[in-house]
């Protein structure tokens, strides 16, 4: 394989590997420093806060819309058949927050619970995060 094509599959990283890895079985996964205690997404091996180590835990996929923008016009790779589409930051009741697509795209507010399911992106093929408003 060549070192583009690792790149993009993200198999450098090892700790990008390890988050598609999760995804491709269905988990939402962050990293949690084993000295602080604090949470962070993307994952990593070394805490931002205390330089000590990290350990991956598995998220319950539960949270909120903290914020999002729904996209009207994309010129992104294979998101353009989805318009319009709605990006959101989700804050997970596990302490961390993520960027991701959030469906029904009509039904999205701020406060709004939501859970985590994952769907093949349409720019890389690969399952990624996908929240789904719960019920009002």
């Amino acid at each position: 394989m060549s070192k583009s094509s690792q790149m993009a599959e993200g198999l450098d990283d090892p700790d990008a590997a390890a988050f598609w890895r999760a995804a491709a079985e269905g988990r939402l996964v962050y990293s949690q420093c084993t000295a602080c205690e604090a949470k962070w997404f993307p994952l990593r091996g070394v805490c931002s806060a205390c330089g000590s180590d990290c350990a991956e835990r598995q998220s319950s996929g539960r949270g909120e819309v903290y914020t999002w923008s729904r996209v009207h016009r994309s010129g992104e790779t294979g998101f353009a058949q989805q318009v319009p589409y709605v990006v959101g930051m989700i804050a997970l009741d596990d302490g961390f927050r993520i960027m991701a697509n959030i469906e029904p795209v009509a039904a999205v507010e701020i406060g709004r619970r939501c859970h985590v399911t994952f769907r093949a992106s349409p720019a890389t093929g690969k399952p990624a995060p996908l929240f789904i408003l719960d019920e009002a």
